[in-house]
């Protein structure tokens, strides 16, 4: 299905229909603290190795209501649509997970508040596995690697994530987390998507690499002297630059048994009438 064929009623969701998306990230569930926590960066891939990002825009990778909590990663776009359904109590069909137009996809972790059981999770994820065999963290995203090594060795979800900020561009900003054992949260009020890529063009930056110079896009759009970074620059401005993806897998549709677990996921969840 693709985005525009959902038949989900989206009149109160954005959908950017830009020629690129946004893209991240670093998840990472700590089951024993019941902590679900994310970096908020919002980036794309640009040429040469160059990347656009913006930090702390309030779009949020941690969604939840009172019975589940979702860790997602991967297109803004369809992230956007599961958000207004959660927002207005997960009714009806439930929105896509890929989109056959662009072949992109999203990564989620689903979990049962009441017991901090992972009720659902999507292929390509990483775990920590204690002694007994049961899982003790979920890591998901381009800094997952980083996360989980750190995890491992300091048992703490919001380090993890600073951590993978240090080695992996892709991710950055404030941690954000939700911890179901305590109903805690330090996750902002959302904003749609629209407005992240507007966010982009005001205070959003580029970077090569890590500890490179990142320079304010912006700036650089009105910056002749440059040739290189200018073309770049003006390309992010006018919402023209295609994305690479931001978690192995993302260009994988996903299969029909995975769908089918989904939903059977979603129906046991879904609100009483």
């Amino acid at each position: 299905m693709s985005l525009t064929e959902s038949s989900i009623d989206i009149s109160s969701c954005s959908y950017s229909g830009k020629l690129y998306k946004l893209i991240m990230t670093t998840n990472v569930y700590d089951l024993t603290a019941g902590l679900l926590t994310s970096d908020s960066r919002w980036s794309c891939e640009l040429e040469n190795d160059w990347i656009a990002f913006v930090d702390n825009t309030g779009c949020n990778k941690i969604v939840f209501d009172d019975e589940l909590a979702m860790l997602f990663a991967g297109d803004i776009d369809i992230i956007e649509l599961w958000k207004c359904w959660i927002a207005n109590g997960r009714k009806g069909t439930h929105p896509p997970v890929d989109d056959s137009m662009s072949g992109d996809s999203i990564s989620v972790i689903i979990v049962d508040i009441s017991d901090g059981g992972v009720v659902f999770e999507t292929d390509y994820l990483l775990k920590s596995i204690a002694p007994s065999f049961s899982v003790e963290a979920v890591y998901s995203g381009t800094g997952g690697t980083y996360a989980k090594n750190c995890w491992q060795e300091n048992r703490c979800a919001k380090r993890a994530v600073e951590t993978a900020m240090r080695s992996d561009i892709f991710s950055g900003g404030d941690v954000l987390h939700y911890c179901r054992n305590s109903l805690t949260t330090n996750v902002p009020t959302p904003i749609q998507s629209e407005d992240v890529n507007r966010l982009m063009k005001e205070r959003g930056y580029m970077q090569k690499n890590i500890g490179s110079q990142a320079v304010l896009i912006r700036d650089a759009a009105n910056d002749l002297s440059n040739p290189e970074l200018h073309s770049l620059a003006t390309k992010v401005m006018s919402g023209k630059v295609k994305l690479s993806a931001p978690f192995p897998g993302m260009n994988q549709p996903w299969t029909n048994e995975k769908k089918a677990e989904l939903n059977t996921v979603l129906n046991k969840y879904a609100p009483k009438k």
